[in-house]
């Protein structure tokens, strides 16, 4: 899987604009959406529908994901919005086609790594929801990736690689 550029700058331009900071009600729920919410200001139902529009395109999650995980050139909370909305959607992997969920899978792990606290963190919650949904027998590597990061030098990624498996576990 590899995004289209129009796909994928549609997608960043509506992060953008969420964390306009003349915007604070669309920065407050921006997060939070699964669905919108129609009791929203004119703008913000914009930005709110145009987000639950994106969930209906079969490969929106990896898009997510690869914001997360493939661009370090945008600013830490972009990634990071992406990675929220990435887990408050993660349940849409079970009607994505196969190399989407794949695509999706290995660019979490990828983004697990990163040196930035704010986007591993955000992709150790992408990791518990997706084992949630996935279940650990339908992501064997995931647990092989969190069980190595144990042993890492990196003591925050062993941290966030411990919370994980805590929360996969209460998940299920």
């Amino acid at each position: 899987w590899s995004p289209q550029q129009a796909g994928l700058q549609e997608i960043l331009q509506t992060i953008h604009d969420s964390t306009d900071s003349h915007n604070t009600e669309v920065q407050r729920n921006i997060t939070l959406v699964s669905t919108f919410a129609c009791y929203m200001l004119d703008n913000n139902l914009i930005i709110l529908q145009k987000l639950n529009n994106f969930t209906r395109v079969p490969d929106y999650i990896a898009y997510l994901s690869y914001i997360l995980a493939h661009m370090p050139q945008e600013e830490d909370r972009i990634r990071t919005i992406a990675g929220y909305l990435l887990k408050n959607n993660a349940r849409l992997i079970l009607r994505s086609p196969t190399e989407v969920s794949t695509y999706v899978k290995a660019s979490v792990l990828q983004a697990f790594n990163e040196t930035s606290v704010m986007v591993r963190n955000t992709a150790g919650q992408d990791i518990v929801a997706f084992l949630g949904i996935l279940e650990p027998k339908n992501w064997p590597e995931c647990l092989q990736h969190l069980f190595n990061a144990l042993d890492a030098p990196d003591v925050d990624q062993q941290e966030v690689s411990g919370t994980c498996f805590f929360a996969s576990g209460r998940a299920r």
